[in-house]
Order: C-alpha cells, then structure tokens, then sequence
C-alpha cells in the first residue's frame, strides 16, 4: 500500500485548506480521505478520480 499527502492550493474565495491522505490499495484501487473531516473520504480506479 502507497500513501500520498496532497494540500491543494486554496481557493481565495473559502480560504480553507485541507490536507488529503490519498493511499493506493492494489493495482486498480485507490482511496482519498479528508483528515480534518473523516467522514468525507471517496475511493475510485485512479489517483485522479479519488481526490
């Protein structure tokens, strides 16, 4: 299992800023989950759709 820490540039407009652990399950799988907010999380087949 890979595991990627991605804090995306903030918007000006929110001015929120959240880091993103985005870890890599199999060939096929990854998952992203907010820290700051466990619940909001999402899987998908790329890196890309995940975040």
């Amino acid at each position: 299992m890979d595991a990627t820490v991605l804090t995306p540039t903030p918007n000006p407009a929110t001015q929120l800023t959240y880091q993103v652990l985005i870890e890599k399950h199999d060939e096929e799988f990854y998952s992203a989950i907010v820290w700051e907010l466990p619940e909001c999380r999402s899987s998908a087949a790329s890196k890309k759709e995940a975040f």
